[in-house]
């Protein structure tokens, strides 16, 4: 009889429609996988042992059901990838041996329901993309305290982020992208022991990040993303500590002040991402150091000054360095060559002087290459004709004289944009005045 069955998949089948009446006749059903459909309508809540329940990826348009309150038996339940709509009911709350909750992708509205802090088993909270409203309650996230994984990204919450958010002390992964938070990053935060992943970018969080927290007790952060929100004051020098880091972007604040030579102890670091801020002073040579792992380095709008360090020439698995619209000075260093895993390299919109080193021909693998709007001078080298792939060559608004060679020419450029006045380019050039 199907009445003792505990398992049912349908997942990745053709089925459409509403659920049969005959489902909530399987009363001993622990797992039910409707992923991957085209269902439209809820199971029965009459389907009090159903430990398992995954509906992702269908065609649900409705709303959650106010009895599903009634699947007290519910560990696991995937919404994700619907179309679902209306507020999450209070109901959630009943659901106190639940551990697992995934709505993301669907039309989610409203603030959320005071009574999810009764769901205390729950590990894993995902609610992003949806048009979730209100706050973060205080006391919602402190009841909370199982949660390894809490992702409310890409809605229109709002408030000010909770102290309490530091008493989720199994917390591993904070997603808070995408919303119209205000005020502090709370220093509580930076206790978290067991935080791997923080992104808070694109929110309206304002005051100093919280260094020495992170630095002293945060360690096992790898990701960190704080960028397009109104963050002051500067990047302390406890930003060494955190040596798990991979990922650290701050982009699009206010921060001022010094970028740290403790930088230079983030060996795991890959991603470095600080454009559109008030850093000022000297990029310090212990960038080199990152030299087996920085991936890519974008330092664009900034204050910074002095020359681009040697050492920059250490980066040898470096993909991206962009340093633009700032005061670096001297020249570019002729060791650059010695980065042949660079894709862009992007130093306009600078006050460099000399010549354009001719081991840049070295840089074999670049598809960008943007020198504009600075003081260069004397020819162009004809090495560049080794960039056999590269597409975009900015070398206008400078002091470049002379002829533009036939090896650049032969290259199979998108655009080449130069000083017809100054360069004669008898090639497919984008001439400015």
């Amino acid at each position: 009889m199907l009445t003792a069955l505990t398992g049912l998949s349908l997942a990745g089948n053709k089925l459409t429609g509403s659920l049969p009446d005959e489902f909530g006749t399987l009363q001993s059903l622990e797992l039910l996988d409707l992923s991957l459909l085209q269902v439209d309508s809820f199971p029965s809540a009459t389907l009090t042992n159903l430990r398992r329940l995954d509906m992702s990826f269908n065609n649900y348009d409705g709303t959650i059901p106010f009895d599903i309150g009634m699947l007290t038996s519910l560990q696991y339940l995937d919404l994700s990838y619907n179309n679902i709509a209306g507020n999450l009911p209070g109901e959630i709350g009943l659901l106190t041996n639940l551990e697992y909750l995934d709505l993301f992708s669907n039309d989610l509205t409203g603030a959320l329901p005071d009574e999810l802090k009764l769901a205390t088993s729950l590990t894993l909270l995902t609610l992003a993309s949806n048009i979730l409203t209100g706050n973060l309650k205080d006391d919602t996230v402190s009841a909370l305290r199982k949660l390894q994984r809490l992702d409310l990204g890409s809605n229109s919450m709002t408030g000010t982020l909770p102290a309490s958010l530091g008493l989720l002390v199994d917390l591993e992964d904070l997603h808070l992208k995408n919303n119209a938070f205000t005020g502090i990053i709370p220093t509580a935060l930076g206790q978290l022991t067991r935080l791997s992943t923080l992104d808070l970018q694109r929110n309206a969080l304002t005051g100093t990040i919280p260094w020495y927290e992170f630095g002293t007790f945060s360690t096992e952060l790898t990701y960190v993303d704080a960028g397009w929100n109104n963050l002051t004051g500067p990047i302390a020098t406890q930003l060494g500590l955190m040596t798990n880091l991979y990922f650290l972007s701050l982009k699009s604040n206010d921060l001022s002040g010094f970028l740290p030579s403790q930088v230079g102890q983030l060996k795991s670091l890959q991603y470095l991402d600080l454009e559109l801020n008030r850093i000022d002073g000297a990029v310090p040579s212990e960038i080199g150091e990152l030299g087996d792992s920085l991936l890519e380095l974008t330092l664009d709008w900034n204050l910074l000054s002095s020359t681009l360090p040697t050492q920059v020439g250490l980066l040898t698995s470096l993909r991206t360095l962009a340093a633009r619209g700032y005061s670096l000075t001297g020249q570019i260093p002729v060791n650059i060559g010695r980065m042949t895993s660079l894709d862009m390299l992007l130093l306009g919109g600078n006050p460099l002087t000399g010549s354009i080193p001719s081991t840049i021909g070295l840089l074999t693998r670049l598809t960008h290459l943007s020198l504009n709007l600075t003081t260069l001078e004397s020819t162009i080298p004809s090495e560049l004709g080794s960039l056999t792939r590269l597409k975009v060559l900015y070398l206008n608004g400078t002091d470049l004289i002379g002829t533009m060679p036939q090896e650049v020419c032969d290259l199979e450029l998108n655009t080449l944009a130069v000083d017809c006045r100054e360069v004669s380019c008898d090639c497919n050039c984008d001439c400015y005045a």
